[in-house]
């Protein structure tokens, strides 16, 4: 191979090289990095949930999303250290809770749709307890609140969603 031909090769790719580097660098900031949230020392963009010990925080906007007040998620919060005695347990439920109704609550201009579908994974004997847990947890906190409110409704569902995937256990 003749030596230009090389040298005009080499000059191509880094011409290329330079290039997309400038434009990564010149890069303007994303969504999710404008719209973050600070919580401590955690800092997490767009929509996000941090879950720590006792606390679930979540950006209002999933809150709306989720059909739940801050003051109906706070409720949880409260009612759950008040059923479940132990911490560890109590945090094991809480990444449950945020995982079946992430995977398996589907929000439509209908309301909320249990995915069937989703809740395959969590047919399990082993979360039978978080289930009745969580049925018991949903329940009290609809005590809690005016019966004509959204939280209640949002508790309500809730509650029927997971007695069903009790039911459907018992089925296995």
């Amino acid at each position: 191979m003749d030596t230009t031909i090389t040298v005009a090769v080499i000059g191509a790719v880094g011409a290329v090289v330079a290039a997309a580097t400038a434009l990564l660098k010149s890069k303007p900031e994303t969504q999710a990095t404008q719209s973050s949230t600070n919580i401590g020392n955690v800092s997490a963009g767009r929509d996000a949930i941090v879950a720590g010990r006792d606390a679930i925080i979540i950006q209002q906007q999933i809150l709306e999303e989720r059909f739940i007040s801050k003051q109906g998620a706070q409720l949880i919060t409260k009612v759950s250290s008040e059923i479940i005695a132990e911490e560890a347990t109590r945090r094991q439920w809480n990444s449950l809770d945020a995982k079946f109704l992430d995977q398996c609550v589907k929000d439509t201009p209908r309301g909320m749709v249990f995915d069937a579908e989703a809740f395959q994974r969590f047919r399990k004997p082993e979360y039978d307890l978080f289930f009745e847990l969580s049925v018991k947890i949903y329940l009290a906190c609809c005590k809690h609140v005016d019966d004509k409110s959204k939280d209640y409704d949002a508790f309500n569902k809730i509650a029927q969603l997971y007695l069903a995937a009790r039911i459907s256990m018992r089925e296995m």
